[in-house]
């Protein structure tokens, strides 16, 4: 029984794994956008990002992974003192 499970567990790995590999081309932010319904959610936070990575000189997403917790709470200062909500 345990081999049958076994065999069936990589076989289902196997169909998966182009799945899978095509997810991986995706940008991860069309990824998690795209867990929210709503296209004016989808577009605040299109904003939001754009707004944090312009704060932050940031011009890829690879930049803005690199950056630091200081660097978030000194963008949300930044919105506080301009009247826009975090």
């Amino acid at each position: 029984m345990r081999n049958q499970i076994e065999k069936s567990a990589v076989s289902s790995e196997r169909q998966l794994a182009p799945f899978v590999a095509k997810l991986a081309e995706i940008p991860e932010a069309v990824v998690w956008l795209a867990n929210f319904d709503s296209a004016r959610t989808r577009q605040t936070y299109r904003n939001a990002v754009a707004d944090c990575m312009a704060f932050m000189g940031a011009t890829t997403p690879a930049e803005l992974y690199a950056l630091k917790q200081a660097n978030f709470i000194a963008w949300r200062h930044d919105l506080q003192i301009r009247g826009v909500k975090p």
